[in-house]
């Protein structure tokens, strides 16, 4: 008598086949909570792990303060606009507009948004976004987006999102 494929029962092979997979699944994978060997670690290796990663935050934390405004939250505007205004001239770009957007609060950290409008040639206007990456710059670039005015010269428009931060000084 031979087997032909007409007359296998194709759900009993694929109830076996299931059946196996379930089986490789349930023994190969760990049960929750399981702990493999050699993945226990003692209670001082967590602590020093731990005073570890609080001396490299302290240290984050302090070359990041260097970014930080250091004055009232209500005349960081006014000096930003400045400075943006300051670079603008040294890059030879035409700055047509300087919009505060809506103050985030991130828990103690303000987050001060600025869109800025500036016009110019493309290399002066890449020249006017790089001064933001300077080490003396608190503020930082969250958005650009360039467009070309025409096609006859080299000159574009460009949208610059910018943001300021402002630690709470009551936090």
């Amino acid at each position: 008598m031979s087997l032909r494929l007409k007359d296998m029962n194709w759900g009993a092979v694929s109830g076996v086949v299931a059946l196996l997979g379930v089986a490789v699944f349930h023994f190969a994978t760990p049960m929750p909570g399981e702990v493999r060997k050699g993945a226990a670690r003692s209670d001082s290796e967590v602590r020093a792990d731990a005073a570890k990663e609080g001396a490299e935050f302290a240290g984050v934390r302090d070359e990041n303060a260097v970014r930080l405004w250091q004055t009232a939250r209500d005349e960081i505007s006014p000096e930003a606009m400045s400075w943006v205004s300051a670079r603008a001239r040294e890059s030879f770009v035409t700055v047509s507009s300087f919009r505060p957007q809506r103050t985030n609060d991130l828990d103690g950290l303000y987050q001060m948004n600025y869109l800025v409008a500036a016009e110019g040639s493309y290399q002066d206007v890449m020249r006017f976004i790089k001064a933001f990456e300077a080490e003396d710059s608190l503020l930082a670039v969250k958005l650009v987006q360039i467009t070309g005015i025409d096609g006859a010269t080299d000159n574009v428009r460009a949208s610059i999102g910018l943001v300021a931060y402002l630690e709470d000084q009551d936090g």
